[in-house]
């Protein structure tokens, strides 16, 4: 299997810095680029071909607003936004597909970043739809979907 490359992007030092040491030692996973501005996020994506960003999510819980037009322009990159004390985690790819992974463990994280695809990780997870709203009424395991 080719390395995950990823980009770890307008994320708290700390957290960056814990975050790459993580990701360097796991095998699969390639940190390809540090973007501290995000309008050359789109432009690193084009250079280093990586197929997720790691953002930090903002204390309303809500995704960056630069994720959709760099989704709408790169539909293959997945987004993973991070609260600064790792409590919460949220996924986007091509909108309106979110999921909210709450208290994951490092190994759970390292899981669903090499996941062929996210809902292949055995994690609760609560779908939501582009308008915030639960997609199908409660959480499931990501497992169980197809």
């Amino acid at each position: 299997m080719e390395p995950r490359r990823i980009i770890l992007a307008d994320v708290p030092r700390f957290l960056r810095e814990m975050l790459k040491r993580a990701f360097e030692q796991a095998p699969g996973l390639w940190v390809v680029g540090e973007v501290a501005d995000p309008s050359r996020l789109a432009s690193a994506v084009e250079r280093t071909g990586a197929q997720w960003i790691v953002v930090a999510l903002p204390p309303d819980g809500k995704m960056p607003g630069m994720v959709g037009p760099l989704l709408a322009a790169h539909p293959s990159v997945r987004v993973l936004a991070v609260t600064n004390d790792g409590s919460q985690i949220k996924m986007q790819w091509v909108e309106p597909h979110e999921q909210t992974l709450d208290d994951l463990t490092l190994d759970e994280l390292i899981a669903v970043l090499l996941a062929d695809s996210p809902g292949q990780v055995k994690v609760r997870v609560d779908l939501v739809s582009g308008e915030g709203a639960p997609a199908d009424g409660g959480g499931h395991d990501a497992a169980d979907r197809h």
